[in-house]
């Protein structure tokens, strides 16, 4: 059994290593500006479709991330092709947004930020800073 300790040890290290660096923190001074990329709505199960996403980070004050997202489409919905305002907390890489009635979790990734937005329905966008 002790024989394996080594190759377990080894393991977790690697576990931990990666994990800590897929949550690596973000500099939150590059992050205000404008990206743009598309969205996956997801209304009914069987009613999804895909259009233009825009993000823009207007502020970051520590740990405080303010800005507005655009969700563009023909699909008629009082929810779409309006800004979105928020207030959101930047924590490693995540900026989370409790809004009323849905949370809005993004993930950055260098210029790209990916983004969920969960509530009566379910909204994926992915953006990239121009």
């Amino acid at each position: 059994m002790f024989k394996r300790l080594p190759l377990v040890l080894s393991a977790l290290f690697v576990l931990v290593t990666v994990s800590v660096a897929l949550s690596a923190d973000v500099d939150p001074q590059s992050l205000p500006g404008e990206y743009s990329g598309t969205f996956t709505a997801s209304f009914l199960p069987q009613s999804s479709w895909e259009d233009r996403a825009e993000l823009t980070i207007k502020e970051v004050n520590g740990n405080v991330v303010s800005g507005a997202v655009y969700l563009a489409t023909s699909v008629i919905n009082p929810v779409l092709n309006k800004d979105l305002p928020f207030r959101g907390t930047l924590v490693g890489n995540t900026i989370t947004v409790q809004w009323k009635q849905s949370v809005l979790t993004m993930t950055i990734n260098g210029k790209i930020i990916t983004g969920t937005i969960v509530g009566r329905y379910t909204t994926n966008f992915t953006v990239q800073k121009r």
